[in-house]
């Protein structure tokens, strides 16, 4: 049996799919996702990554919930344009594109 791959993608990787940039066309054309609720713990990693990393990577609240949030949602890779972000996921121990 093969391995479910999950990816969180963050919020710029959506905006490409509504406004136009120069990564719409490659995230249109895969038409794959799926919208899913925040796990309960959300909040509470978002604040464990802050803590953990904020100083140092210089990240943000939205950058530490969306990394949360895809620790939480079980993902395996991480894709952004944010590369404050991609330092996190990658502290976080997520592969990031």
């Amino acid at each position: 049996m093969s391995a479910l791959l999950t990816i969180y993608a963050d919020t710029s990787f959506f905006v490409s799919l509504y406004l136009t940039d120069r990564h719409t066309a490659e995230h249109r054309a895969q038409n794959l996702w799926r919208e899913t609720p925040l796990p309960d713990r959300t909040f509470e990693v978002c604040a464990q990554l802050a803590h953990q990393h904020a100083a140092r990577l210089g990240v943000r609240t939205l950058d530490t919930l969306h990394v949360a949030s895809a620790l939480e949602l079980k993902a395996d890779h991480f894709w952004t344009f944010d590369g404050r972000q991609a330092q996190l996921a990658l502290a976080a121990s997520l592969k990031t594109r």
